[in-house]
């Protein structure tokens, strides 16, 4: 790379530049070289030929601490002679970055902050870009529905709000609350039997008790209780919990969105129970690829008719919400609402707890 690429340097700064900290008003074909940015980076579609999932990290972090969405990365080619491999999409920086520590076999610098000029912008086909871009709104709508519904997948919500994923990859989003709270060593075989009506395993006039081997099961008075009651008990064979698989996926299945709930908005454990029932006030409302894409609530209405069923919207567990106070419950200066926290849907009215 010949020294006329550059037209020069500034270095009254001592502050490596990231993120929202770039410097504004810089041209698409303009470069800074950065001895604190990890890769090189860019807010301009234009310089790719074509973009892929980042496959590292959903977020590059600047120095004001604010993350910020990689959208995509490919190699882009600047000038003949300056080929970048593995550049990154970041459309929120504002400005181009190149990493000083990619470019140290080619650089001598000495100074802190470089400007490279490019003589041109690149063409590129912009119909690519057009496709793979995401408007931001979108993205705050896909994020926001994604913790209103308890961190439910994002091919799940494609599904049900496929309009704002007409120009969003859902494979680009990445949810750091759902990596701590879901993570777990295996997948579970799926189970070869299903009951052939609804309630045969566990509920209404119970027939089949399957459970693990727990002391809380197996003992004399529930021997006793099952006999009279002609239900017949089924237990796993000892330390084999997968054999339990049905009861052991849902358990997984709640534990991971109470878990996801939990954690995204610091909520304190000793609410752990209104948790795990606000975890099954929403997977009951969620589409279930094992009942063809239908609700579970779906499914027991069609065989039965539930005595209340709560149709409240959505919001995010653990948020800030105002509850109104009546005018008898207050005098005239005091204030007319209460600053609460929501932490689930009421089982027994038409209101939120």
């Amino acid at each position: 790379m010949g020294d006329n690429s550059f037209v020069g340097a500034i270095a009254a700064t001592s502050e490596n530049l990231c993120g929202s900290d770039c410097i504004l008003g810089t041209s698409s074909n303009t470069w800074i070289i950065d001895t604190g940015a990890s890769d090189h980076m860019t807010y301009d579609a234009i310089f790719f030929d074509e973009l892929f999932s980042n496959t590292r990290d959903p977020y590059i972090t600047s120095a004001n601490g604010l993350p910020s969405p990689i959208t995509g990365e490919d190699t882009i080619s600047l000038i003949p002679t300056l080929s970048l491999s593995s550049a990154l999409l970041v459309p929120s920086i504002h400005c181009n970055l190149l990493s000083i520590g990619r470019l140290l076999d080619t650089l001598n610098a000495s100074a802190t902050l470089y400007y490279l000029t490019l003589p041109s912008a690149p063409v590129r086909d912009r119909v690519v870009h057009t496709v793979q871009s995401c408007s931001m709104k979108d993205k705050q709508q896909i994020w926001l529905w994604h913790r209103r519904l308890g961190h439910l997948s994002f091919g799940y919500l494609k599904r049900l709000f496929s309009s704002l994923f007409r120009s969003c990859d859902e494979s680009s989003f990445k949810c750091e609350t759902c990596i701590l709270a879901k993570s777990h060593r295996t997948v579970f075989p799926l189970s070869d039997s299903k009951a052939t009506k609804p309630f045969d395993l566990f509920h209404d006039r119970v027939k089949v008790f399957r459970t693990d081997n727990g002391g809380e099961y197996v003992n004399n008075p529930l021997t006793h209780f099952f006999r009279n009651q002609c239900i017949i008990h089924q237990t796993t064979t000892s330390f084999t919990p997968q054999q339990n698989g049905v009861s052991e996926r849902k358990n997984c299945h709640l534990l991971e969105v109470a878990r996801s709930i939990i954690l995204d908005m610091s909520v304190p454990h000793h609410l752990w129970g209104h948790g795990i029932l606000a975890a099954t006030h929403l997977i009951n409302r969620t589409p279930s690829r094992v009942l063809d894409f239908k609700t579970s609530l779906d499914v027991l209405c069609a065989h039965t008719s539930p005595v209340f069923v709560s149709k409240l919207p959505p919001k995010v567990f653990g948020c800030v919400a105002y509850v109104h106070i009546y005018s008898h419950q207050r005098s005239k200066l005091d204030p007319s609402a209460l600053r609460c926290v929501f932490i689930g849907y009421s089982t027994t009215q038409k209101g939120y707890k």
